[in-house]
């Protein structure tokens, strides 16, 4: 289990640099004492381990920027390895200008995952022509966040939370797509789901082959679920699809595990795949704030 005493933890990413298992992480300060103030409070944490068990603390790996369009706060992002061993870090950032009703993306880079050059930004952000804008709901809402990168087909995917523009309310979740042949330039893409989900959100995606088959996984709450066919909890689902890029079986989502929310999925020594994610009310009822111990995932 990962926690700390002073810090709520809650959305998490892994690399593994060969020795051990690096996690980041949302953390915020517990003397906030209300959790729901984390979000505008979140900066990144870091923490090692041999085991996904066991976890070394390493303190804060990331914070806002002085003046730039993530001065307010960092959300949910991931981490990936180049041909020259240097390290990715994409993340959400928010302004204090907009706080959380504008979400973007970020880019920094790191030699060694402790040392990070934050780099000129943002580097993506919604595109109108299929992606919702800030004034086109009420309350205000530009959903834009949780890049996950992987490469496939001798490019780089990034796949982000968002919501069509032309959906209907409260059915629009879909997953935006950008590409990129270095890492460093991007290039916005229509969704990779393009019909209505009947979900009002979809959160921190993450596509994976397991198995032989394609697994995509993503988090929701249970009043995200706008249909009868699926099992509508607080939790981190699953689905199947046909590839890495669709297309997605969305209709066939099921929670992996209720209350384990923003779970991802990395292979332990073993190369056996396990599902980490933060306890979102624990057994008293209450905000957990912490990372599980991994569960197997087949």
């Amino acid at each position: 289990m990962l926690s700390h005493s002073d810090f709520w933890i809650w959305d998490s990413w892994y690399v593994d640099d060969g020795t051990f298992f690096h996690a980041f992480f949302l953390q915020a300060p517990r003397s906030l004492i209300d959790p729901d103030k984390r979000h505008l409070n979140a900066t990144v944490g870091h923490a090692r381990s041999l085991n996904l068990i066991d976890w070394e603390y390493l303190g804060t790996a990331f914070m806002p920027s002085e003046n730039g369009f993530d001065n307010q706060a960092i959300w949910t992002g991931c981490i990936v390895r180049d041909e020259t061993n240097q390290w990715h870090f994409f993340y959400t950032g928010i302004s204090q200008k907009d706080l959380s009703t504008v979400q973007r993306i970020g880019h920094a880079v790191s030699k060694d995952l402790n040392e990070w050059e934050r780099l000129p930004g943002p580097i993506l952000e919604s595109d109108s022509r299929w992606y919702q804008q800030r004034d086109d709901v009420s309350p205000p809402d530009q959903p834009f966040r949780d890049p996950w990168v992987f490469k496939f087909q001798d490019k780089w995917h990034m796949v982000i939370t968002s919501n069509l523009r032309n959906g209907s309310e409260n059915h629009r979740a879909t997953m935006a797509h950008a590409i990129s042949t270095d890492l460093f330039n991007w290039e916005i893409q229509e969704p990779l789901i393009n019909s209505e989900t009947h979900f009002r959100q979809m959160e921190v995606f993450q596509i994976e082959k397991i198995n032989q088959e394609f697994v995509a996984i993503f988090c929701m709450n249970e009043t995200d679920v706008n249909r009868s066919d699926i099992d509508a909890k607080t939790a981190t689902y699953w689905m199947p699809a046909e590839s890495p890029l669709g297309p997605f079986h969305f209709e066939k989502a099921q929670p992996i595990k209720e209350q384990i929310y923003a779970g991802r999925l990395i292979k332990d020594r073993d190369g056996i795949w396990k599902l980490l994610g933060f306890v979102n009310v624990a057994a008293d009822g209450k905000f957990g704030g912490y990372i599980c111990n991994p569960i197997p995932f087949g």
